[in-house]
């Protein structure tokens, strides 16, 4: 559920920003619609705190190296108080993240990410191999025609 994926990011902003403040926004690709949704359940969980505000969305095309690159250029152009990371090409700078992978695991040990917003992709695929199965050798139809994965926000001391 990527909506909900980035409604739960923007939560987490707005407990970093509680006074308020700015936000620049780094997407893989604005072609992509589950990075588009993310951006917008962001905006919309933002929306209830008029103090803050998205300053900018930079496309790095899922490019740790191009995101570096954006990161560097938003962070020099408008100075956010807090940077959301709604796909991969994240280790430029990181503050909320989506990519529960290793490198970012370190990143929120260390103390240099807020958090980050996990869409489970492990279970996804196997959730995928098995519903095809199931659809393949016994024709069971899943039952529902859309399969959302349960978002878990990792925080620091998450487990």
């Amino acid at each position: 559920d990527y909506i909900n994926s980035g409604r739960l990011c923007g939560d987490v902003a707005m407990l970093a920003l509680p006074q308020g403040g700015s936000v620049g926004i780094v997407t893989g690709s604005f072609h992509i619609l589950g990075h588009n949704q993310r951006i917008m359940g962001f905006r919309e969980a933002v929306a209830t705190n008029p103090n803050i505000r998205v300053l900018e969305v930079a496309e790095n095309k899922d490019d740790n190296d191009l995101s570096y690159q954006v990161t560097k250029t938003l962070l020099t152009t408008h100075h956010p108080d807090l940077l959301y990371f709604c796909a991969a090409g994240t280790e430029g700078c990181k503050v909320v993240v989506v990519d529960d992978v290793e490198p970012m695991r370190e990143y929120l040990a260390q103390g240099a990410l807020l958090a980050i917003v996990t869409q489970q992709p492990y279970r996804q695929g196997f959730m995928m191999v098995d519903l095809l199965y199931d659809f393949l050798v016994t024709a069971k139809r899943p039952e529902h025609v859309h399969n959302y994965m349960e978002n878990q926000v990792r925080l620091q001391h998450s487990k």
